[in-house]
């Protein structure tokens, strides 16, 4: 029986517009007290705060990809990126366009562009700007996000990839290791799980659960190991997913 239930944030909770759509409202407003829902995202906890509070969650959440685990009140786990080889990592690029560094007091970036406009507006939030890398405290640092420009073609090579941005995250962090904490709070188990994802990022957390479920607009790799794929329904996928697995829809 499905106790669990971990569910990615953009493009599957919310819609390509990053929209919440009344469905999949009312459908964890509905479930919530039936199974623990747990949101599991890339983004930092300032802009799951209000999505958390609008739901009615108390339960905990996974940020930064499985790097902060808590549920706004107590943390019950956070993982900082190495100091000494992150700085090398960054000292070392040969040229990059832009940064957006996650750090525990705040954002930092390099410039203004479309994303890192998008990301202030998101979590509310005016992030502290840089111009030299010598600016910055290597300490307590969540995830780094990098664009290259146009003669750096490792990087080129990854953003193609990644679309854009490349994403640096402490060493062996993802979202199974941030499920993994939960269903150790929770007391419930892998075999008593469900995933709902659509892309690289929730892969090692869909290979663990019982129930791995895509998106319909998920990738490939995504669609293929998991056991169901919702039809295409609108921005209401994770509704549809829970009324198939919890309440019986065929």
């Amino acid at each position: 029986m499905i106790k669990v239930v971990f569910v990615d944030l953009d493009h599957t909770l919310l819609n390509n517009h990053g929209e919440l759509s009344l469905k999949n409202f009312e459908a964890i407003r509905k479930y919530k007290n039936i199974v623990k829902i747990i949101i599991a995202t890339a983004r930092p906890s300032r802009d799951t705060r209000f999505l958390y509070d609008v739901l009615g969650l108390d339960t905990p959440i996974i940020n930064y990809n499985g790097g902060l685990v808590h549920n706004y009140c107590t943390c019950y786990s956070t993982t900082y990126l190495d100091p000494i080889r992150v700085k090398e990592i960054l000292e070392n690029l040969p040229t990059y366009e832009n940064l957006w560094i996650e750090s525990a007091n705040g954002p930092l970036m390099k410039r203004w562009d479309d994303d890192t406009l998008k990301w202030s507006r998101c979590g509310n939030v005016v992030p502290k700007l840089i111009k030299e890398i010598s600016e910055v405290d290597f300490n307590l640092l969540h995830k780094i996000l990098v664009s290259s420009s146009s003669d750096n073609n490792l990087l080129n090579a990854l953003k193609n990839r990644l679309n854009k941005w490349l994403e640096i995250l402490p060493d062996r962090i993802n979202k199974a290791y941030g499920a993994e904490i939960v269903l150790k709070e929770l007391r419930f188990s892998w075999e008593e799980s469900m995933a709902i994802g659509d892309d690289e990022n929730d892969i090692e957390l869909l290979s663990l659960v019982k129930l791995p479920v895509a998106m319909p607009n998920a990738i490939g790799k995504v669609r293929k190991l998991s056991s169901l794929v919702v039809p295409s329904n609108g921005g209401n996928g994770v509704a549809e997913a829970l009324e198939i697995v919890l309440g019986g829809k065929k």
